[in-house]
């Protein structure tokens, strides 16, 4: 049969080694995101081009 692709080299193959596997491309998937907004101007000058409130 052909080869699976398995992370239980790097995480384990105990109890709960799925969740350190969801835990780590989530975190990877929040920081692809977040430095994805740097690649459009109007997010990344967001705090120039929208002026603060006055309402309290």
């Amino acid at each position: 049969m052909g080869q699976e692709l398995s992370f239980g080299w790097l995480f384990g193959t105990v109890k709960g080694s799925g969740i350190a596997l969801l835990y780590v491309v989530c975190a990877l998937a929040m920081l692809l995101i977040g430095l994805s907004g740097y690649a459009f101007r109007a997010l990344r000058d967001v705090e120039i081009l929208v002026p603060d409130s006055d309402r309290c």
